[in-house]
């Protein structure tokens, strides 16, 4: 797809069958590099019987071993943070990702600890759409220290109460060592989530 956008080519106005010409076109041209790479490492295969996954002789046998380790509970589907590429209208694996470092500011806000008098203060490396992400649920304040565990702190400006939990992935000596997590918007926080069972974007 991206060889398409680089000649300007919209592949969704293609057409399927255009679409899987270009795409068989590209396996014939690419497809040999995995293969020359397994050879550098010492792969030792009979390379006589080597065969693409899609070959249409191959794609059924493929589906139905597929299916019968679905049936056998040897392989599972659940719902996990993806990459979604907003020019590909596609999802991309965690190996097509680059990630980039960018210096930032941290914002400090300020969140009440429900039935008591403290506070607990969040660094927030962004805030401007604090108020949007907050409305949608399933962040909690992630702390070290201070509140007991699965203790509440109350949302700053919508007064809603969401869980404070204790999990050793927070550097304590970077901001003020509790920040907040959303789930469906950051892998570390994702997993965090799952475990503590936290949903929500």
């Amino acid at each position: 797809m991206r060889q398409l956008a680089e000649q300007g080519i919209n592949y969704r106005e293609l057409g399927r069958e255009e679409f899987e010409k270009r795409v068989w076109k590209w396996t014939e041209e690419s497809g040999g590099t995995i293969q020359r790479q397994m050879r550098q490492i010492g792969d030792s295969c009979d390379w006589s019987r080597e065969k693409f996954t899609l070959s249409p002789e191959l794609s059924p046998v493929v589906r139905e071993a597929f299916v019968r380790l679905y049936e056998e509970g040897l392989i599972y589907r659940e719902n996990r943070l993806l990459n979604w590429c907003p020019v590909c209208l596609t999802v991309l694996s965690d190996l097509e990702v680059v990630h980039e470092e960018r210096q930032g500011h941290l914002w400090h806000i300020k969140y009440p600890v429900a039935g008591s008098n403290e506070s607990l203060v969040v660094a927030h490396h962004a805030s401007g759409n604090d108020a949007g992400r907050h409305g949608r649920g399933g962040e909690s304040g992630r702390r070290a220290v201070l509140a007991p565990h699965w203790q509440k702190a109350l949302l700053p400006l919508m007064n809603r109460e969401i869980p404070i939990i204790a999990d050793a992935m927070v550097d304590r000596e970077f901001g003020t060592g509790a920040v907040k997590i959303t789930p469906a918007h950051d892998p570390n926080d994702f997993e965090v989530g799952a475990a503590s069972q936290i949903g929500g974007n």
